[in-house]
């Protein structure tokens, strides 16, 4: 696979705020300047020495969704991580322990807002979502029952 003449190995994908956009344009993805935006989970420093990587996209989604930084989100392709280099975490996520340069980064996508986890862009443009309600069964509750 190529992209702008460069041949492109296994893509991986990195989900971070749209004001560290300026930042990851001149130095890549580099845990040690966070401080601009919080985490995608809204923590204020790193929660690994490393950058986070989505392996699917899935995985993107699932971040976008889970953003947390009080703004917009961008998502970034990734090339030139070698799959044994990645580490996982505690949480069960994968990341890599080292700065990845701005060279192996493509924005893919820009200024995604914050949206609701239970709403979800649909293919069409619109919008679904989900509602639950949760109701006693009858006999189980002594308000419910009927005399």
């Amino acid at each position: 696979m190529s992209y702008g003449g460069v041949v492109l190995g296994q893509l991986f994908f990195h989900v971070t705020s749209s004001r560290n956009r300026d930042s990851v344009l001149l130095h890549g993805l580099d845990w040690t300047r966070m401080g601009g935006a919080p985490g995608i989970a809204g923590s204020p420093s790193p929660e690994q020495d490393g950058c986070f990587l989505c392996l699917s996209e899935f995985d993107v989604e699932w971040f976008v969704d889970l953003n947390n930084t009080g703004g917009t989100v961008d998502v970034w392709a990734i090339d030139g991580v070698d799959e044994d280099e990645l580490i996982e975490s505690p949480e069960g996520h994968y990341y890599v322990a080292r700065v990845i340069p701005a060279t192996r980064l493509v924005l893919l996508r820009q200024d995604i807002a914050p949206r609701s986890r239970w709403t979800r862009d649909t293919d069409d443009g619109g919008s679904a979502s989900v509602s639950v309600v949760f109701r006693a069964e009858a006999g189980t509750d002594p308000e419910l029952r009927s005399e």
